[in-house]
């Protein structure tokens, strides 16, 4: 069994690339993909990933809000915020997040950083 992802991005386009990214990594099981905050919540309490890969701004709740809502629930998730968000990047620690991901990494990064979140 590979790590179980949840992909939370409201730009179609973005979550494309990321989900052909991890679609490409080996070890890295897609669980889910939500494109708003309310069903991130709904789909990470169903089916709790060992990840949740997150977008700061979505419809319905930040990735910050998001990130402390389920890091108080559900303890070992390991949650990478993926942003360009500056100040939501400085925040981002004490929100519950395990690391965050500029938009304009490369992919082997995104990979890495989600391999370190299973395992942190």
């Amino acid at each position: 069994m590979g790590i179980r992802v949840i992909v939370a991005e409201d730009d179609l386009a973005t979550r494309k690339l990321i989900l052909f990214t991890l679609s490409r990594a080996h070890g890295i099981e897609l669980v889910a993909e939500a494109d708003d905050g309310d069903s991130t919540l709904r789909l990470v309490r169903q089916h709790k990933p060992d990840v949740l890969l997150v977008d700061n701004h979505m419809p319905g709740m930040t990735g910050l809000e998001i990130a402390q809502t389920l890091s108080a629930e559900l303890p070992k998730l390991g949650i990478v915020l993926h942003t360009m968000d500056r100040e939501a990047q400085a925040r981002a620690r004490a929100s519950g997040v395990f690391a965050t991901l500029d938009k304009e990494s490369p992919p082997e990064m995104l990979v890495a950083l989600i391999r370190e979140a299973a395992i942190r």
